[in-house]
């Protein structure tokens, strides 16, 4: 009996298990951040070098932008993901509005979007997050005249999802069934 017990244990924790995920944080250290095997940025406006680094608010690298109007990032997911946040910021330059906007493998857009008014005499980083499944690409930017943008997270959609993983629990646990019937019926002939 103890170990069946022990058997439905383990294959309780891989059911619950089988969906989760890792989170990815791109800090912008480097270039190389801006290109990796999980997901493309790139910028259509003026931008410092080849991935737009400098420095940031919090005194980090950050990706930077300047310019008047709209200055924003484009980042395009190698598959899709889940819970996308990305630390957005200013010098106290003017008032701005920031953002964070995303779409699904089919272009469509996935709301709410996250947006929030930051004062003219504001100096920091403001944490903007989108908690939804199926997000394929992101934009994330300021209207106003330049944005500092650092700490991307995003968490991959689990590779099983959970109710393919059940048939996988519900054969384990038939074949743990065969074997301790199989046991039974030898001990009873012996």
């Amino acid at each position: 009996k103890s170990s069946l017990a022990a058997s439905l244990t383990v294959a309780s924790m891989m059911l619950l298990g089988a969906g989760a995920a890792q989170a990815t944080t791109l800090t912008f250290d480097t270039n190389a951040d801006c290109s990796t095997s999980e997901v493309s940025i790139a910028s259509p406006g003026p931008i410092f070098g080849p991935c737009g680094l400098g420095g940031s608010p919090n005194g980090t690298s950050a990706l930077v932008q300047l310019g008047d109007g709209v200055s924003y990032w484009v980042a395009v997911f190698t598959s899709v993901v889940s819970n996308v946040s990305i630390d957005l910021g200013d010098f106290n330059q003017d008032a701005d509005r920031l953002f964070l906007w995303a779409w699904d493998e089919n272009n469509n857009d996935l709301l709410p979007n996250a947006e929030v008014d930051i004062a003219a005499n504001f100096t920091g980083m403001v944490t903007l997050s989108l908690a939804l499944s199926g997000i394929k690409s992101i934009v994330f930017g300021v209207y106003g005249s330049g944005v500092y943008a650092d700490n991307l997270t995003f968490t991959p959609a689990p590779r099983v999802p959970l109710p393919a993983a059940l048939p996988l629990l519900l054969t384990g646990l038939g074949g743990l069934g065969f074997v301790g019937w199989r046991r039974k019926r030898s001990a009873a002939s012996a």
